[in-house]
């Protein structure tokens, strides 16, 4: 577990070294408290957001483990929608080197992605594993460890090959047996056999090619995401999702009950709006599928009348804001999207439901990574193209976060040169950019954009609305910030309204 706990401890430091050793006497008053600048509470906020979701993986990850070694099958409960570039990506880049020298030897050569139905978390440790056994033999001239993928109509592959001593023949076959060690010092022989057990929960498995003195190569298999041992686990998943189905017409209940049921939900069923809200006070609901012509309550006044509950303590998995509410119509598309807006609905279907809208409904609210979009009466962004530039991960998922759940398609740079590239292949409406960055600053990125001369094919150089984002919000950042040919500026941490008075001004939303 050293990579989740080094990555704590590395946290740690970081908070450290945000709050002052020896406080001056402008920094504390008589309570002994730390007044922190605006980019140092952002800081703070990254570092706890960071930690916990760390501690939430490594405890899933031994909460695994010792499933594992009582003999119980690993927990399919977090399974989703998963890519295999992603994982790759995520372990070379969170892996815990000794050294630059030993990430320097891990080689993607991952080239084709592929989507599999299991846990991101579970297979970046399994691929941890793999990488921390190979550096055992780093020493060896030469060494490399190369991560690859493969893809075929029969299934899907990730190789994890190292030029290392190799495995002797008589060893391979019992490489993945609990408790068994190749001698490395300070191994207990739980490492293959548990990746061996997450392949298998994913419907897979793991095998090995070794040449002694030569070279090792582990393979992951896994089925189509579409197969029928995908489907399996899928209805796993399913089992323990509990649905409101809201209609007043009982044949359209009993029908939409059955596609449902198909895939082993849990299923209740609701005259009007008053029984569904009488219902959720019984129990806690992951999904609500209603009719929008509901008699003396609409549906869409139904869905307020749930966004407006609060959290139940008799359910704590129940947050009402969060619940997805679906409805469905006979109205043409775009009277739908019309009668979404303001609804507070994450979207509406037409009626009555089909089996493949059901299956859809799966696919987007239990086994995306991607948070649903509710859908109020605040700012909705109709599909508005906008582009995040900023060398901090969470804070540009925090914006996409915000700007998703809005309507936007966000697309994400970690630097200037990468925010040219993206304009360059696809059209954008608006900018987010942070003024100090690596490799390209904010500022030189603003005033080559402005300049035109890197495009060839995006035009609306001139045009385009770039809005900085700085946690120094003096008057100087300011000027240079409009000086580089910015249009406006969002300090960090900045809030909601903030956010709307931006989105207002530049990108005048529907």
């Amino acid at each position: 577990m050293r990579n989740p706990l080094n990555s704590i401890i590395n946290a740690i430091e970081s908070l450290q070294s945000i709050i002052p050793d020896k406080p001056g006497k402008q920094e504390k008053d008589k309570y002994q408290q730390y007044k922190l600048s605006r980019s140092g509470l952002i800081s703070l906020h990254n570092v706890i957001e960071e930690s916990s979701e760390i501690v939430i993986k490594a405890n899933k990850i031994i909460d695994s483990i010792l499933a594992g070694m009582q003999g119980k099958s690993l927990s399919t409960n977090s399974f989703k929608r998963i890519t295999a570039k992603s994982c790759i990506h995520s372990t070379i880049n969170s892996f815990s080197y000794n050294t630059l020298e030993e990430h320097k030897l891990v080689k993607d050569l991952s080239k084709k992605n592929f989507n599999f139905f299991g846990d991101k978390d579970l297979l970046v440790y399994v691929l941890f594993n793999l990488i921390k056994n190979a550096l055992h033999y780093k020493k060896k001239p030469g060494f490399t460890i190369e991560i690859s993928t493969e893809t075929s109509s029969n299934g899907n592959t990730i190789k994890v090959r190292d030029t290392g001593p190799g495995i002797p023949a008589s060893k391979k076959e019992k490489i993945f047996d609990e408790f068994y060690t190749s001698g490395k010092k300070n191994g207990i022989g739980l490492g293959l056999s548990f990746c061996k057990r997450v392949l298998t929960s994913f419907g897979g498995q793991i095998t090995c090619n070794s040449k002694e003195n030569e070279w090792t190569e582990f393979i992951l298999h896994f089925p189509l995401y579409h197969s029928k041992e995908a489907e399996y686990l899928k209805k796993e998943v399913l089992h323990n999702k509990n649905i409101l189905i809201v209609d007043n017409n009982s044949n359209n209940r009993r029908i939409t009950d059955k596609y449902f049921s198909e895939w082993h939900c849990n299923t209740r069923q609701a005259q009007n709006g008053t029984q569904a809200l009488s219902m959720l006070l019984q129990q806690h609901f992951d999904l609500i599928l209603m009719n929008l012509e509901l008699p003396t309550v609409s549906g869409d006044e139904v869905a307020k009348q749930i966004r407006r509950k609060k959290h139940n303590p008799q359910f704590p998995a129940t947050n009402y804001k969060e619940i997805p509410i679906i409805g469905f119509s006979n109205h043409s598309e775009s009277k739908r999207k019309q009668r979404l807006l303001g609804s507070e609905m994450n979207e509406l279907i037409p009626k009555p439901p089909r089996r493949k809208h059901i299956h859809l409904l799966f696919e987007k609210y239990f086994f995306s990574e991607t948070e649903p979009l509710i859908h109020n009466s605040d700012i909705f962004l109709n599909n508005a193209d906008i582009l995040i530039v900023d060398d901090n991960h969470t804070s540009r998922k925090f914006i996409s976060f915000v700007l998703e759940r809005m309507g936007a398609r966000v697309m994400q740079a970690e630097n200037g040169e990468e925010a040219l590239e993206h304009l360059e292949k696809n059209d954008y409406e608006l900018i987010f950019m942070d003024m100090e960055m690596p490799v390209l600053n904010g500022i030189n990125t603003t005033r080559i954009i402005r300049e035109g001369k890197r495009f060839k094919r995006f035009g609306k150089y001139r045009e385009i609305p770039i809005i900085a984002l700085t946690g120094n919000t003096d008057d100087a950042n300011i000027t240079l910030a409009k000086q580089s040919g910015m249009n406006d500026h969002l300090g960090k941490p900045f809030g909601k309204e903030d956010l709307a008075r931006v989105l207002s001004t530049w990108l005048q939303p529907q």
